[in-house]
């Protein structure tokens, strides 16, 4: 956790185009739009939130994600932290949340896919208590496997 304060905040369809700015800033090779964040955000079963943190000009958004659930599964869809605020314990604060949510919303197993190539994502999740379940090979655009990871809450 990071020694930083930071906080969480549930994101609507309205902030869809902040996570859409900060999603792009974040995955800059497959950045998703504000209609898409609107529409997910207007589905009953998917959750947002909205990392910040404190900053000289107030608090500013450092991260997102949005995780999509159906009965006592859910996935995460999309969960990071801005490039200039990372290694900072942000992500560890934000998967915290996400875990958190999920488990009030009365998920008990919560899953994802990550680039095997992100070598950072997937010892922060194993931290987490995520255990790798299987690989996707080739899943992405640029050819990268996907890790498939999930926790038991």
């Amino acid at each position: 956790m990071s020694a930083r304060p930071v906080s969480c905040a549930l994101a609507g369809p309205t902030h869809a185009d902040l996570l859409a700015r900060l999603h792009a800033e974040i995955f800059s090779e497959e950045p998703w739009d504000a209609a898409w964040f609107a529409q997910m955000l207007a589905n009953p079963a998917v959750s947002g939130l909205i990392l910040s943190h404190p900053a000289a000009d107030g608090d500013q958004p450092a991260g997102l994600a949005l995780t999509s659930a159906v009965a006592e599964e859910a996935e995460i869809l999309t969960i990071g932290i801005m490039p200039a605020a990372r290694r900072q314990g942000l992500g560890a604060a934000l998967l915290e949340a996400v875990i958190g949510d999920a488990a009030g919303r009365g998920v008990t197993r919560l899953h994802l896919e990550v680039s095997a190539r992100n070598e950072a994502a997937i010892s922060l999740y194993e931290k987490a208590g995520f255990a790798r379940t299987g690989l996707r090979r080739k899943y992405y655009r640029n050819g990268a496997d996907a890790v498939m990871m999930a926790h038991q809450l």
